[in-house]
């Protein structure tokens, strides 16, 4: 598929997770395990 993926990262349907909004461009470090926002979620 050639498209980014990452295991491990703590979002999705477990119980001790962060929010990562929908839409955002985002920037994702995987060696570092950083995700980073380059925009705001909310207006």
């Amino acid at each position: 598929m050639n498209i980014p993926a990452w295991s491990g990262a703590m979002i999705g349907h477990i119980s001790d997770k962060f929010t990562v909004p929908i839409g955002v461009q985002a920037q994702i470090d995987a060696t570092k395990g950083i995700i980073t926002m380059l925009e705001p979620a909310v207006q």
